[in-house]
């Protein structure tokens, strides 16, 4: 899982690159780090350069400043935690913790809740076989598909 986690990253900032139309991923920094909290991984820093996603009534009158998306994560498998910010806005922050257990998502609690946010908490289960009708094109071909995907080494897939 986690060679295929990191193949799906790069082979997905590789076909916003193709996309040609200025918007993207630039990696900033990417070093093996020792975090105190996660232990050792992997570092990143990248900004996402949003503006030609914009409608163009829009890009008109947005700041370029407001036109990017700044991303620090730290990659300690099993543990990914995230941080997203938006320069334009400085006290918006969105935090993500990503834990990767061993199951098909039968743990009741792997972020260690506390039992009133236990309470709040929303499980959404998400299936990367099923077919999305609006991304027909999300995979150039179908060795990238993983509904489709079978392993001409291993022979393991669908």
């Amino acid at each position: 899982y986690r060679i295929g986690q990191i193949y799906m990253t790069a082979n997905t900032q590789l076909m916003e690159a193709k996309q040609g139309d200025g918007a993207g991923v630039e990696l900033r920094e990417n070093v093996e780090r020792n975090d105190p909290d996660l232990g050792p991984g992997v570092y990143t820093k990248k900004t996402f350069h949003i503006d030609k996603r914009f409608p163009p009534w829009l890009r008109m009158i947005a700041p370029k400043s407001g036109s990017s998306l700044e991303e620090e994560a730290q990659n300690s498998y099993p543990v990914t935690r995230t941080s997203m910010t938006l320069p334009l806005f400085s006290k918006f922050k969105i935090n993500v913790r990503t834990v990767h257990c061993q199951d098909r998502g039968e743990q009741e609690n792997v972020h260690n809740l506390d039992a009133q946010t236990l309470k709040k908490r929303e499980v959404v289960r998400i299936d990367i076989s099923a077919k999305d009708k609006g991304k027909e094109k999300m995979y150039e071909e179908d060795t990238a598909d993983p509904s489709t995907f079978v392993s001409k080494k291993t022979g393991r897939g669908p």
